[in-house]
Parts: structure tokens; C-alpha cells; sequence
């Protein structure tokens, strides 16, 4: 796959990874081949081979896959469709998705929503996507300050 991507067969690389997608163990070249598409500026398509998994594949890795779309409809710029899905991920798994959330907020322009739900979040390292949203928009200060310091940061982690 990877000699057919080098040599801008690009299409014809993800066609070779094809038999190796809903393979569960090592071996799997299907991030390998999402990442390949989202290089050459093909995030719709990374999307559609994303969707045409099959349900055993997706019932077993279920989060990594959520997580994985909704980083492509960001890539591919559909942020309303992606805070639409996070959204609904939240309300089944409170908590797991306030980063996804707020990092999809912040693309659609949503800036101060997704750093109320972050500051807000029971998420255990919140902080650090607060402080990259600020930093992302020149609020360093801002960023810094929101960084717990080492010995917070180790009594947080002894809580969980």
C-alpha cells in the first residue's frame, strides 16, 4: 500500500488496503489508508471508506471509530454535522466527549462555548484543550494560566 502512495497511486494504495480493514488485530492498514487520504486533501473520501466498514468491525472498536469520523468531518469541514454526532455521543457517554465537543465547537466558531463546556468538563485533561483552543487564537496569557500546576495535576490523576 504504502510503495503504491509513493508513487501517487493513491487510489489504487487504498484499494490494496481494502482486504485488511475489518481485520481486528495487528495488520490493519485502514488508519494508515484515512491518513493517506486526509494528506492529499480527500477527507469525504477517508469518510466513505469509513462508513463502508462493516458493523462486526464497528461494534469492536466503536469509540476509535466515532473518534476517527468526527475528526474527518472536521478535516472535511463539516463541523455543524460533527458537534450534531458529539453531541449526541455525550449524551450517551457523559463526559467522554468534551474535548471532541469543544475542538469541534471552536472550528465552527464557536470559541466561547467550547471553552465553557471545557471548563465545565469532568474530563480528566480538559486543561489541555483549553489551553490549545487559547493558544490557537493568540490568548497565551490565557492558555498558560489554565494549565494546572504539576502537583494539581498529579492529585487529579490519583482521584480518577
Amino acid at each position: 500500500m504504502m510503495f503504491l502512495a509513493r508513487r501517487g497511486r493513491l487510489d489504487e494504495a487504498v484499494g490494496v488496503g481494502r482486504s485488511t480493514y475489518g481485520y481486528h488485530g495487528r495488520g490493519n492498514l485502514l488508519h494508515e489508508a484515512v491518513d493517506l487520504l486526509i494528506r492529499d486533501g480527500r477527507p469525504e473520501r477517508a469518510l466513505e471508506l469509513l462508513d463502508g466498514l462493516g458493523t462486526a468491525y464497528v461494534d469492536a472498536h466503536s469509540a476509535h471509530v466515532r473518534h476517527t469520523r468526527l475528526r474527518l468531518l472536521a478535516k472535511a469541514g463539516r463541523y455543524a454535522e460533527g458537534v450534531a454526532e458529539a453531541k449526541a455521543l455525550s449524551v450517551q457517554e457523559p463526559g467522554q466527549w468534551d474535548t471532541m465537543l469543544a475542538w469541534l465547537l471552536d472550528r465552527d466558531g464557536r470559541t466561547d462555548e467550547a471553552l465553557d463546556l471545557l471548563r465545565s468538563s469532568t474530563e480528566y485533561e480538559a486543561h489541555r484543550t483549553v489551553a490549545e483552543i487559547l493558544s490557537r487564537h493568540g490568548r497565551y496569557a490565557e492558555a498558560i494560566a489554565a494549565i494546572p500546576t504539576v502537583s494539581a495535576q498529579r492529585e487529579a490523576r490519583n482521584r480518577t
